[in-house]
């Protein structure tokens, strides 16, 4: 079956990690070079990759599973106690109910419940949450950011930019204000399947809204991604490997790179529940997105003002 590649960027990693921003060396490693077109290819024409090599160990990602069930099972007016208390991008913090979202407004809402975080949650929020958890959740972006900052360098080198780190630095205010990039942890519980409406899934059929999304999925599987030719294909879960695509901003800045549509259906058995982690990449608030190659394909449009578009869209039957 065809499928988007495996990338392994652990040279990059073990050799330039460090660095505060990209060297001479960095700029002329073949090594990187090499990479950087894997990345530059499988962008283009997939818009995913499977990638390997981010130094995020599977033992770490399996303690965020077990934290985060542990999460989910708590009674709802547990989890209640920190609700988001709207579809605002900017304040994006908190527990999002069964029912709350549509992704696909043409079938029944998503099948799913998750948690939304931003690191300066503030000190009485953090109170409202298991300490383990909002531990864990302040681990975890740390990782996610530094694995993202260096997916950024390795796609700005592959695009021959002449300002060698845009964007990465279109991404400086990550972790804080002024950037709504957030780490949310979703569960899909099991459903007796007397209780599935007519055409309702998991996660209704969507591109994501900012530049990259790292996805951390268990076993169960269920994410399908369009393929070049237009045909729904199941993303096998492999194990130490995340699963990155790019999203919508990313399309509109290089006219090239492809925000794909992705879906996530129930199993055969839909009893059985699942569990993933995504990182969604968002340029800076007042980032303006337009064409880097100086076309005209897409209107300008700041970061800001798109997701909040799209939020627009995806809450506009919001399901309570």
């Amino acid at each position: 079956m065809d499928m988007f590649p495996i990338v392994d960027i652990s040279y990059a990693m073990e050799n330039y990690s460090s660095d505060e921003k990209p060297s001479h060396k960095f700029l002329t490693d073949i090594n990187v070079n090499d990479i950087c077109n894997e990345l530059h290819n499988a962008f283009n024409k997939w818009g995913f990759i499977y990638l390997k090599g981010h130094g995020i160990c599977n033992t770490f990602v399996q303690h965020t599973f077990n934290v985060a069930q542990n999460y989910f099972e708590l009674p709802t007016s547990t989890k209640n106690k920190l609700l988001l208390a709207s579809p605002d991008p900017t304040c994006n913090i908190g527990y999002v109910p069964f029912k709350y979202e549509t992704f696909d407004n043409t079938k029944p809402f998503d099948l799913k419940e998750a948690f939304d975080y931003l690191p300066w949650i503030n000190d009485k929020e953090r109170q409202k949450l298991p300490l383990d958890f909002i531990t864990m959740l302040d681990d975890f972006y740390g990782k996610c950011q530094n694995v993202s900052l260096m997916l950024f360098r390795l796609i700005n080198q592959s695009l021959r930019l002449d300002d060698h780190s845009f964007i990465e630095n279109a991404h400086h205010l990550m972790g804080q204000r002024g950037n709504t990039t957030i780490l949310r942890s979703l569960y899909y519980p099991g459903v007796e399947e007397k209780n599935i409406q007519s055409l309702q899934g998991r996660c209704g059929e969507h591109t994501d809204y900012g530049s990259l999304t790292l996805l951390f999925q268990d076993a169960t599987g269920g994410l399908e991604v369009e393929s070049p030719s237009g045909e729904f294909v199941h993303v096998i879960p492999i194990q130490d490997t995340i699963v990155v695509n790019a999203a919508d901003l990313l399309e509109r800045w290089t006219s090239g790179i492809k925000s794909t549509k992705h879906r996530v259906t129930l199993p055969k058995d839909t009893t059985k529940a699942r569990q993933s982690f995504a990182f969604f990449c968002q340029p800076d608030d007042n980032m303006l997105i337009q064409c880097l190659d100086g076309s005209n394909k897409y209107e300008p449009v700041t970061s800001l003002a798109y997701i909040h578009a799209q939020f627009k869209k995806t809450y506009s039957q919001v399901n309570k």
